[in-house]
């Protein structure tokens, strides 16, 4: 389920999708069986790309500092 706050997010990081990710978009779509596909669609695509890399790299930090945390401690 995508919250509030997930939708935001995914908003304002159509500012920063790049090129690249709109192409990654694109080959999951054509992956997925989607050929006709908009331009709108496929941005879209990209800027939810870029949110799951964002949430990765915050879900690793979160890891590295938890160990940290838990040798300090």
């Amino acid at each position: 389920m995508i919250t509030k706050e997930m939708k935001e997010e995914i908003l304002k990081l159509k500012s920063i999708a790049t090129y690249s990710d709109v192409l990654f978009g694109r080959e999951i779509a054509k992956e997925i069986g989607f050929n006709d596909i908009t331009e709108d669609m496929l941005y879209i695509l990209g800027c939810i790309y870029k949110y799951g890399k964002i949430q990765g790299i915050r879900e690793e930090r979160a890891k590295r500092k938890a160990k940290l945390i838990k040798g300090v401690i």
